[in-house]
């Protein structure tokens, strides 16, 4: 997991910060999108894993 964000921050920060044309748009786009996704997961699991699942 750990090497996984290693990989990704830099790459988030590089697209981010990366000139305005429409392919770095949509890929800013992407990044952002799979980047609230991924989170709103991990907060769902995470809440889940406090509310206790079936026992």
């Amino acid at each position: 997991m750990i090497a996984l964000a290693a990989v990704i921050i830099p790459l988030t920060f590089a697209v981010l910060h990366a000139g305005d044309s429409l392919t770095w748009a949509y890929a800013r786009f992407r990044v952002s999108w799979l980047l609230t996704t991924g989170l709103l997961i991990r907060a769902a699991v995470v809440v889940l894993g406090h509310l206790g699942g079936p026992e």
